[in-house]
């Protein structure tokens, strides 16, 4: 997913009104047409209520000056009620989007903070804590976790873990372990100990305890 930068969202928007002043001044003096050009006032209107929620009542106001200006300005046909009508659903779409994204954003917002909240409870814990994908990745990691291997975290997420941490001796039979376990949506593996190297190559015996975690669907993740 593409991310832009607050200063490409204003230029893409200064653009986008740029050609909704040329559409207006194109369509009334050449084509002599006052319908059909404003329905591409929708896309500044709508993409300002995804960046910046209720801000794009005001381009909702704007463009919908421009279509009384320029029909006052350069076309010859008189205002007509279907014209006030879309100046009211310009200002009707621009705020129901941004409502719609002010409480999609509130989600994400309570989302992360739940989940730097339990983030925070892991790192805290004295114990090794790991998530590891279905296709052996490392999904996440604790800070303890990271400080008894010896990685930082950003090293570790992303990577197989069986290729990573486990000594290569051991790493096929566990990776089928973990593979059968996956494969048999066993709840739990029990307790057992298992060997981990570090990044400098030191060998540790951990205590383990394996839970399988399924998504909604029932499946491991």
């Amino acid at each position: 997913m593409i991310t832009l930068t607050e200063q490409q969202r204003v230029a893409i928007l200064v653009v986008l009104l740029a050609i909704s002043v040329f559409l207006t001044y194109f369509f009334h003096t050449v084509l002599m047409l006052g319908t059909v050009f404003s329905h591409f006032f929708y896309i500044p209107i709508i993409l300002t209520a995804l960046w910046w929620e209720k801000r794009s009542i005001l381009v909702a106001l704007f463009l919908g000056g421009l279509v009384v200006v320029g029909t006052l300005g350069f076309s010859p046909d008189p205002l007509v009620p279907n014209d006030y009508a879309r100046i009211l659903m310009f200002v009707v779409v621009a705020f129901v989007v941004a409502s719609l994204s002010e409480q999609l954003r509130g989600r994400e917002r309570e989302v992360k903070k739940q989940r730097d909240l339990a983030q925070r409870y892991l790192d805290v814990a004295g114990v090794l804590f790991v998530v590891i994908g279905s296709d052996h990745t490392i999904r996440l990691i604790n800070r303890h976790g990271c400080e008894l291997l010896g990685y930082r975290e950003e090293e570790l997420l992303g990577r197989d873990w069986f290729a990573t941490v486990v000594p290569e001796a051991l790493r096929e039979a566990r990776r089928q372990a973990f593979d059968d376990a996956i494969a048999g949506s066993d709840a739990s593996r029990g307790r057992q100990e298992n060997q981990v190297v570090t990044r400098n190559g030191d060998v540790l015996i951990l205590a383990w305890q394996d839970t399988i975690i399924t998504g909604d669907d029932g499946r491991p993740g």
